[in-house]
């Protein structure tokens, strides 16, 4: 009996360090000094879409040389719908329609370009996807795209990749009411 208790005992602690040292590991490198990327194999964090109620309302701000503005509605149907426009010297410059989507447990932000004649970078089935990497109280991290809030700011980092070679877009916005 007594070596049934033992032996019990060093399973039970054996799987706790296995759960603990599972839960600490790391499933993300750095990417840009301010955004994220899921590491190779990885899977995204679990989180519910209800997660980025803070990111709701109509955003406006500068970036990418133009004017921004970005809009999110609340989740409805384990989805948030977006959509934002870039307008430059009184010119639209490009659309984004933007789903960030619940789905197997964690979310994903999926993005559709368009040209001011509304048509599509993308061709017609397809969109860029951001997989969850990270997520904060008032701040979330996709795979190259982080958005944090502060009071009624929110401030986008985009990893951009031109030809290889990676660098990292700040986009500014103030939430107006």
């Amino acid at each position: 009996m007594k070596n049934c208790l033992a032996l019990i005992f060093c399973v039970t602690l054996l799987s706790s360090a296995q759960i603990s040292c599972q839960s600490t590991k790391v499933w993300y490198e750095a990417n840009t000094p301010n955004t994220l990327k899921l590491k190779e194999g990885a899977k995204s964090p679990d989180a519910k879409i209800g997660d980025l109620d803070w990111y709701v309302g109509r955003w406006v701000g500068k970036g990418f040389g133009g004017d921004l503005e970005e809009n999110f509605g609340p989740a409805m149907g384990n989805s948030m719908i977006g959509s934002f426009r870039m307008v430059q010297d009184g010119q639209p410059i490009f659309y984004e329609f933007v789903a960030i989507i619940e789905e197997n447990g964690t979310l994903a932000y999926k993005v559709k370009h368009f040209n001011p004649d509304l048509t599509g970078w993308e061709t017609k089935d397809k969109y860029v996807t951001f997989p969850l990497v990270k997520l904060g109280e008032q701040e979330v991290w996709f795979d190259g795209l982080t958005i944090k809030r502060e009071g009624d700011q929110t401030t986008l980092y985009l990893a951009m990749n031109e030809d290889g070679k990676i660098s990292e877009e700040k986009l500014t916005m103030q939430l107006v009411k």
